[in-house]
């Protein structure tokens, strides 16, 4: 038997719609937090292997650089979404604060020594949340009602998109020179 929102328990018992929801976001937070977790090996591998020159490049025009990414990584653990996902978890219905301004970039490695230090911390407060501190909500002025589960999922999305962005670069350099494999892979943006 089939039940859209329901799984089949043994017995042929059906478990409630809530409680696939909840596993399902329990599933989607822990891939969040290991993603969280895991992004600052992958960075710091990319960034100690970044040839000095490529820091300031653009894989095209309009995009970041490896440096402008790298000090937007470190501003949003230590003064956008960090603090604010920490303060909608200790707070239901806070209202939405924007962050302050990005300070000019520094040095790629200390940025991200700096930002791996922040994330460490943050990783800490955030596995001891419970599940009535991931439902709070803020008031998005742009996107509406968000959830801390959903600042989360997109903390971690926001890390590999900017991991892409860091990756373009290196890929911008080496896409003219593979020929003909260039019809395998999606020019670098």
């Amino acid at each position: 038997m089939s039940v859209i929102g329901a799984s089949e328990m043994p017995a042929g018992r059906l478990l409630p719609t809530p409680i696939i929801l909840s596993v399902v976001t329990e599933l989607n937070f822990e891939r969040a937090l290991d993603v969280l977790a895991g992004t600052p090996a992958v960075l710091a591998a990319v960034v100690t292997n970044l040839p000095r020159s490529a820091a300031d490049e653009r894989p095209s025009e309009g995009a970041w650089s490896p440096r402008e990414v790298l000090a937007h990584l470190l501003h949003a653990e230590t003064q956008g979404i960090g603090p604010r996902v920490k303060r909608m978890a200790e707070q239901d219905n806070l209202p939405f604060a924007s962050g302050p301004e990005q300070p000019a970039p520094g040095d790629p490695r200390q940025m991200s020594n700096e930002w791996a230090d922040a994330r460490a911390a943050n990783l800490d407060w955030l596995r001891k949340l419970t599940p009535e501190q991931r439902a709070h909500v803020t008031q998005h002025p742009r996107y509406g009602q968000i959830s801390v589960d959903t600042y989360v999922a997109e903390w971690a999305y926001h890390d590999l998109d900017h991991l892409r962005q860091i990756l373009s670069v290196l890929s911008a350099d080496l896409y003219p020179h593979i020929g003909p494999f260039q019809s395998l892979y999606t020019p670098p943006t």
